[in-house]
């Protein structure tokens, strides 16, 4: 559900664009994004992504640094492209979201919409099983990957009623 952006909302889209602008390496990749996050006691805190055979998004980094703070009480979070990209907002990649649900399952994040306007909305609204739980009550959602470890993985620490975990290919559905 989309919720109206607040003056708030505009300043923490500010601080991730002063973040990413100061630090921005357009040669190297390394730091293309910037994210800002913002305390539910107004605390707002910044980070890039630093990219690599094993990088790091800037929203993880961003609540990494809050969380190191000693925050634990998250509102709303952004990300931004660097300046080459022209600052634009940008959704958080689908391992951020899993986090950000994780840890904070009531955060709100600002993104752009299909026209580029820049909008809040729930973590849920962008987490698929929770997005279809919440609104389509499915009875079974199903979860298909390559990958055998993957799939165990997922049956060991996802067991929630109605979500399953298959092996196979999302072209050639096992079912």
């Amino acid at each position: 559900m989309k919720k109206s952006l607040t003056k708030l909302d505009y300043e923490l889209i500010q601080h991730a664009k002063d973040c990413i602008d100061k630090n921005y390496d357009g040669m190297e990749y390394r730091h293309t994004v910037g994210a800002a996050v913002r305390c539910k006691n107004g605390k707002i805190y910044t980070g890039i992504n630093c990219d690599g055979i094993h990088g790091a998004c800037a929203e993880i980094i961003t609540i990494g640094s809050a969380l190191s703070a000693g925050e634990r009480d998250m509102e709303c979070i952004v990300g931004v492209y660097g300046k080459d990209k022209g600052n634009k907002v940008i959704p958080p990649c689908g391992n951020c979201r899993q986090m950000l649900y994780d840890y904070f399952p009531d955060i709100t994040v600002l993104i752009a919409d299909e026209g580029n306007k820049v909008i809040k909305v729930s973590i849920t609204d962008l987490l698929l099983y929770v997005y279809m739980k919440n609104y389509l009550n499915p009875k079974t959602v199903v979860g298909v990957d390559y990958a055998m470890k993957t799939v165990a993985f997922c049956k060991r620490n996802f067991q929630i009623p109605g979500l399953i975990f298959v092996t196979g290919d999302a072209e050639s559905l096992p079912f």
